[in-house]
């Protein structure tokens, strides 16, 4: 498990469709996760720009510039949350991706999931009613682990992103180190 330091869900919200809205380059310090629930649009990382729709989630590691803009003709709605304090094995901190994988991944059967855990988690973070952090919070790790699940589907020829390659490495070493014993 690679999950070093538990994740802190920072903030969660929606933005409702509106024709042609358009959120200006930014970057965060933390993650930001993007759920597109409805409608369709261009998101800009880096300077490349690529069409997004209906059930795609977008992750945005920290400090990476993003902007995100909505078709007038099919305005996209949006659920956001950002996470803090997250650490994994082998990635600088409030990374959720290594380098050189997709940021964006259609969520296909998991799509009703994220739905439903948004749908969940953006009231109760709002009314912040009594466990409303616990809540919350439980409700960003579970879908954390849909993430995973859904990125390692998607590419299945790299390594598997929750695999630590330092413990492979090491019980390699321990092995040559060792060959010579029963």
């Amino acid at each position: 498990y690679s999950l070093k330091i538990r994740p802190r869900l920072l903030y969660a919200g929606k933005l409702d469709k509106a024709d042609g809205w358009r959120e200006e380059a930014h970057s965060h310090d933390f993650c930001e996760v993007v759920y597109v629930a409805d409608g369709v649009g261009t998101i800009t990382v880096d300077g490349i720009s690529r069409t997004v729709r209906q059930g795609d989630i977008i992750i945005y590691n920290a400090n990476l510039v993003h902007e995100e803009e909505s078709s007038p003709e099919k305005p996209m709605a949006l659920y956001f949350m950002g996470l803090g304090g997250l650490r994994l094995t082998e990635l600088p901190s409030n990374h959720l991706l290594p380098p050189g994988l997709d940021y964006v991944y259609p969520t296909g059967k998991y799509a009703e999931l994220f739905t439903a855990c948004f749908d969940r988690m953006i009231p109760e973070f709002e009314k912040k009613e009594q466990f409303y952090a616990e809540i919350t919070q439980n409700l960003a790790l579970t879908m954390i682990m849909y993430m995973f699940r859904l990125i390692n589907e998607n590419n299945r020829d790299s390594d598997q992103l929750l695999q630590s390659n330092t413990n492979i490495r090491q019980a390699i070493a321990y092995i040559h180190e060792h060959l010579s014993e029963e």
